[in-house]
């Protein structure tokens, strides 16, 4: 488990290290851009455009100001979101849980059906980045021959991302965090004749990564969708140890910025 939180940690921060030298870059491209189109409208007025010239262009030279889109533009600095996500999970793993000798439970890989889950975050920009604290619920239930019941999960997770703009109205995003979940785990099944109930609630520690994109519907209010991979350590209740399975979130959601 430590090697996976390693490599999720890594890749996430060689994303973002990436990713971010893009958005850098995207930025002063439309710098670049923004200039060619001053000093294009001020040849329109016939005003000089060398270098020794350009600080004596008046404002009036200057190509119209574009309605702002982006909350950063528009000067917001805090943001409220909330999102909603279909589920899919990989196997998660039951080894056995015996009674002296007898075997109640024996090693089973566990599959899910399709779940659901929400998440609610509290964030603020800075720059390209946004750091957020974000509570999230997540439901799956259980299909397997012989077993029945559910996987939930409580989460109180720290992110960070990167936001890479793309144009006016859209921007990219990729992001990770860490933080702690509580599972509460339920199954009824066994072999044969014997059968048990077994289950619990743990708080572990959990970690995602998340990228998608952000559609601006004005200055406050924006659009978001993308996926997000969520794991969390393994857990142990009655007996028995359960590899929890990675969770596949593909989620919309509403982002309020003020």
């Amino acid at each position: 488990m430590a090697s996976r939180i390693t490599l999720a940690l890594t890749l996430t921060m060689a994303l973002t290290a990436g990713l971010g030298g893009c958005a850098q870059d995207m930025t002063d491209a439309y710098a670049e851009r923004y200039e060619e189109q001053r000093l294009a409208r001020a040849k329109e007025f016939g005003y000089r455009t060398d270098a020794g010239s350009k600080n004596d262009i008046p404002d009036d030279a200057l190509p119209p100001v574009p309605k702002a889109y982006n909350p950063r533009a528009a000067g917001k600095n805090f943001y409220l979101a909330g999102s909603g996500a279909l589920t899919l999970t990989d196997d998660a793993r039951l080894e056995e849980k015996r009674a002296g000798s007898l075997l109640l439970v024996d090693s089973s890989d566990l599959s899910t059906d399709l779940g659901y889950a929400a998440d609610v975050a509290l964030g603020a920009y800075a720059g390209m980045f946004r750091f957020e604290i974000d509570g999230g619920w997540r439901s799956n239930k259980f299909d397997q021959t012989g077993f029945d019941g559910k996987q939930r999960i409580l989460s109180v997770m720290g992110n960070g991302y990167v936001d890479m703009p793309l144009n006016r109205r859209m921007d990219f995003y990729i992001g990770g965090g860490i933080g702690a979940a509580r599972m509460d785990v339920s199954l009824d099944g066994g072999i044969g004749p014997f059968t048990t109930s077994i289950g619990g609630k743990q708080w572990t520690l959990a970690y995602q990564g998340m990228t998608g994109l952000i559609f601006h519907l004005n200055d406050f209010l924006s659009l978001t969708g993308g996926y997000r991979i969520f794991a969390t350590s393994n857990i142990s209740f009655d007996g028995a140890n359960y590899e929890t399975p990675l969770i596949h979130n593909i989620e919309l959601g509403l982002r309020w910025s003020f």
